[in-house]
């Protein structure tokens, strides 16, 4: 649902201003387009997922007008959880080896969890961090 989301704004912000992703392609669109036709023109440019807030700020900075672009609102403490989130869903839909030293390395960095934990007992376990650290309850 969240990459339904994120292709949505996108076509949005696309179909109202075309400038930057006319930039983009190196071609000469109309200044506004459909949604529809602004939804194909990111799946003709090959994005199918995202791994983290970045990729889609990266994205984002290219394919809209910096006036239009909701993405650059994002803040790292509200990044960080979408990112986590990313990396749990890989874990439980992959288990591969990349993906579960990917959240262990999350735990010990945000949480300071030198184990691996599972991802449905890491996320109800509850902890309280504190604000000051950059952490949030």
């Amino acid at each position: 649902n969240w990459e339904l989301f994120v292709y949505e704004v996108l076509a949005h912000c696309i179909s109202a201003d075309t400038a930057a992703v006319s930039e983009y392609l190196g071609g000469n669109l109309p200044p506004k387009l459909s949604f529809e036709n602004a939804y194909a023109i990111i799946n003709g440019i090959g994005y199918s997922s995202f791994a983290s807030i970045a990729e889609i700020n990266a994205l984002a900075s290219q394919l809209i007008t910096s006036e239009r672009n909701p993405f650059q609102q994002f803040l790292p403490p509200m990044t960080r959880f979408v990112d986590e989130a990313y990396l749990l869903r890989n874990f439980i839909a992959h288990k591969s080896y990349v993906s579960r030293r990917k959240i262990t390395s999350m735990y010990k960095d945000n949480y300071g969890i030198e184990d691996f934990i599972a991802p449905g007992k890491f996320l109800s376990t509850k902890r309280e961090y504190t604000i000051g650290s950059g952490d949030l309850l």
